[in-house]
């Protein structure tokens, strides 16, 4: 019984400094949990899926933090579930399909920051170790039924990010909404 207390206690509120101990926080999350980001880090892997959870992900303090793919790994997939963001910017993520930085089906996103910066994002099918070809959306942001809201007290700026598909033939591609491709979704940007 104790050890069960302990875990929902350790998944509820959850401080990481480092790409494996955010995807270890986002398995362990239990609705309501909390995951607060002590630093600027770097990701050594793609950041775990966020299913059926209602949980928020931010920042200790004032300061605004980057969250960076590598240019390799891809960003946050979250579906059915409400996810608040607060402080975190992210750069450099890649996927092969949908939404680079951030994926979104069926789920609330509320994101805030002092300033909200998404840039340097890919959704490239163009081979990272495979020969997948065919359609890619949203460079920065893959939204479908889902409800979106950007505040920030600053700015929100998407700059440099990219979508294209390649291919040709029967197996061509393109690739479209280099920052934002929303699908049956309502996207609210205040700043």
């Amino acid at each position: 019984m104790f050890i069960g207390a302990a875990v929902n206690a350790f998944a509820a509120q959850v401080y990481v400094n480092s790409a494996s101990e955010l995807n270890n926080a986002i398995i362990n999350a239990v609705n309501g949990g909390t995951i607060t980001i002590t630093k600027d880090f770097a990701a050594d892997a793609n950041i775990s899926a966020i299913n059926n959870l209602k949980v928020s992900i931010g920042k200790d303090g004032t300061t605004d933090y980057f969250l960076s793919g590598n240019n390799s790994y891809g960003g946050f997939a979250i579906a059915n579930s409400t996810v608040s963001i607060n402080g975190i910017n992210l750069s450099g993520f890649r996927k092969s399909d949908y939404g680079g930085a951030l994926y979104a089906v069926s789920s609330t996103i509320k994101y805030t920051g002092n300033n909200i910066i998404l840039s340097n994002n890919i959704c490239s099918n163009a081979p990272i170790g495979s020969n997948v070809f065919g359609y890619v959306y949203g460079g920065a942001v893959y939204s479908e039924s889902s409800a979106n809201t950007f505040v920030s007290s600053g700015v929100i700026k998407f700059s440099n990010n990219s979508a294209a598909g390649s291919g040709s033939g029967h197996a061509s591609g393109s690739g479209s909404g280099g920052a934002v491709y929303s699908v049956s979704s309502t996207n609210t940007f205040v700043s």
